[in-house]
């Protein structure tokens, strides 16, 4: 069995490599978010009071911390629901993890990089304009972030289309790569939140971030999963396309 199913299985090496490769996004992700942080909100303080305010790492690591654990809960509650959907004709727990993993560092670590260029260039204003973020979610963040979702769902239908037989199975591979997206997505929403509660405005941080995980964590949560889904869709009715075509008379 260990020789069979990891030594010399190709699947089992590309798992590895790509656990690896997600690990190393995500910690990209980790530092350029916080970095970021760190310098906008010394620029807003110093603006607003005169004298900046400077996050430490240390300060970062508890809100991410904090952040993480209510992310966590909205995360477990669609995994679980997409491994039930899957139980009609399961994928393999690889094609799970590789789904889920690439939402949440692949698709999250190119969708940072090219809003961030995108309102970069659409910045009217300042140093700290506060309308390049609704720009770029506007006008970049929609094309950009579906696109590199779904990228996962061409990856495996070409490398292993053997094994993906069912409509659910697309779904199901759909909606893990989608919330795993939003699970490192909200990490940051809430954290942006968080700090800037305590640093700017000096409201009630709790409170603050109380409202945008019911907000995003629960009342509008079906978001990415929804939109990633009509891609899958698209997907299977290509393939069934592509398959009666291969099947009929004409083309044998």
């Amino acid at each position: 069995w260990w020789r069979r199913h990891v030594v010399r299985n190709p699947y089992a090496w590309a798992t590895v490599l790509l656990t690896l490769v997600f690990a190393a996004l995500l910690v990209s992700v980790y530092r350029t978010v916080g970095a970021g942080l760190i310098e906008e909100v010394a620029k807003v303080t110093e603006e607003a009071y005169g004298q900046p305010t400077l996050l430490t790492w240390g300060q970062l690591n508890e809100a991410y911390w904090l952040v993480t654990q209510r992310a966590a809960v909205t995360l477990g509650v669609y995994v679980a629901l997409f491994i039930l959907l899957d139980r009609l004709r399961p994928t393999t727990w690889s094609m799970k993890w590789l789904a889920l993993g690439w939402g949440a560092c692949v698709a999250v670590f190119v969708s940072l990089h090219v809003n961030t260029w995108a309102g970069e260039l659409m910045r009217a204003q300042g140093p700290v304009d506060p309308s390049t973020g609704a720009r770029s979610a506007i006008f970049s963040a929609p094309f950009v972030e579906e696109a590199a979702k779904a990228t996962v769902l061409f990856g495996l239908a070409i490398l292993m289309r053997r094994r993906m037989v069912g409509v659910h199975q697309v779904l199901t591979l759909s909606g893990l790569s989608a919330v795993g997206f939003a699970f490192t997505e909200n990490i940051v929403y809430y954290l942006r939140v968080y700090m800037y509660s305590v640093t700017i405005y000096q409201t009630d941080a709790k409170a603050e971030l109380s409202e945008i995980v019911l907000m995003r964590g629960l009342q509008t949560s079906f978001g990415h999963p929804l939109f990633t889904a009509f891609i899958a869709l698209g997907l299977i009715v290509r393939s069934e396309e592509h398959t009666s075509e291969l099947q009929s008379p004409d083309h044998l």
